[in-house]
C-alpha cells in the first residue's frame, strides 16, 4: 500500500519537490534510510520500511494509512488509503501464484537482501545460520599469534567519540564504536578474541549485530551485516581470528563497513586503546 502510494510499485531513480533525494519503492531519503544502493534495492528498502513500522506502538489499532504515514511522514495521513484495496489484491495474487513453490531463502533472495522473515527490531533473538551457509566451512579465518586480533582490515572510517551528524536522535552524535572499512562490501569480519556468540539481532534502525562474550565482563560487538552474511548463531563458541561474518550496510549506515564496539561491564568504551593494550592497532593494513 505504501509503495503504491509513493511510487506506483516502481523503483524510481528520482525524487520530487518535497524530497529531491528520495529514491526507490518508498521514496526513501538519504537521511536515515541507508545508501543509494539500499534505497534502490526492493528487498532492503522493504526491510527498512517494516523495521521502522514495527517501532510504532499500538500499530495494530491504527488505520493502515496512518501507520504508513507515521513511517513516511507524508503531509496527508490519508494519502495511502485508496491503495489499501489494490494492495490486498496484489497480495492475494502473489499467494495464488506462489502456491506449491517453496519460499525463497536468504541465500536465494538476492545479493545482500535481508531474510524473508526476521525478528522484531531492537529485540535480541537467536538467528539460525542462513540457508546454504555452514559456519564450519565459511572459511577465511585470520591467523593470530596472541589472544586478540583484528576484527577487520583498515583504514578507520570513523573513530570513537563525538561527531557532527544530523541524526534522528541526539545520542546518535556520539559514536559508540569505531568504523573500519574491513574490505568493503562482503569483506571478512573476524572474532577479535575467543568467546561465545551471545546475541544476534537487529537494532532500532535495522542494523544487524553480533555480540561475542569473552568473559570477565568483556563483550565485542560487530554491526551492519546482512542476515545472509552472518556465519554464526547464538551459542556458537568461536576462536580469535575466526571469520564470523561479512561486511554489509544494514540499518543506519552510509555504506559498507564494520562498526566495531568494545563493551566492558555494560559500558561502551573506546576500542582503540583497549585493543592497543592487547597488541592490536585498529585500522592497520
Amino acid at each position: 500500500m505504501a509503495a503504491m502510494g509513493e511510487s506506483g510499485l516502481r523503483v524510481l531513480e528520482f525524487g520530487d519537490g518535497a524530497g529531491p533525494d528520495s529514491r526507490g519503492l518508498f521514496q526513501q531519503r538519504a537521511q536515515g534510510w541507508g545508501s543509494l544502493a539500499d534505497r534502490m534495492n526492493p528487498y532492503i528498502s522493504s526491510w527498512n520500511f517494516f523495521a521502522a513500522e514495527k517501532k510504532i506502538l499500538g500499530r495494530d489499532l491504527i488505520p493502515p494509512t496512518k501507520v504508513a504515514n507515521l513511517v513516511q511522514h507524508n503531509a496527508d495521513p490519508y494519502h495511502y488509503e485508496p491503495f489499501w484495496g489494490p494492495a490486498g489484491e496484489v497480495m492475494e495474487h502473489l499467494k495464488v501464484s506462489a502456491a506449491g513453490r517453496p519460499a525463497p531463502s536468504a541465500s536465494t533472495a538476492g545479493t545482500g537482501a535481508p531474510a524473508a522473515v526476521a525478528p522484531d527490531v531492537a529485540q535480541a533473538v537467536a538467528l539460525d545460520c542462513p540457508a546454504g551457509v555452514d559456519p564450519a566451512v565459511a572459511g577465511g579465518d585470520l591467523p593470530v599469534t596472541g589472544e586478540w586480533g583484528q576484527p577487520g582490515a583498515g583504514p578507520v572510517m570513523s573513530p570513537y567519540g563525538r561527531r557532527n551528524l544530523t541524526l534522528p536522535d541526539a545520542t546518535g552524535n556520539w559514536h559508540t564504536g569505531l568504523d573500519l572499512q574491513a574490505g568493503g562490501c562482503k569483506g571478512p569480519i573476524y572474532a577479535a578474541a575467543a568467546g561465545t556468540v551471545s546475541t544476534v539481532y537487529a537494532d532500532s534502525y535495522g542494523g544487524w549485530t553480533v555480540h561475542l562474550d569473552h568473559g570477565a565482563g568483556v563483550t565485542t560487538s560487530y554491526k551492519h551485516m546482512y542476515p545472509a552474511g552472518i556465519f554464526v548463531r547464538v551459542g556458537n563458541v568461536v576462536k580469535a581470528g575466526q571469520r564470523i561474518a561479512e561486511v554489509g550496510s544494514s540499518g543506519f549506515s552510509t555504506g559498507c563497513h564494520l562498526h566495531f564496539e568494545v563493551i566492558v561491564k555494560g559500558q561502551k568504551i573506546n576500542p582503540s586503546p583497549f585493543m592497543a593494550a592487547r597488541g592490536v592497532v585498529l585500522g592497520a593494513p
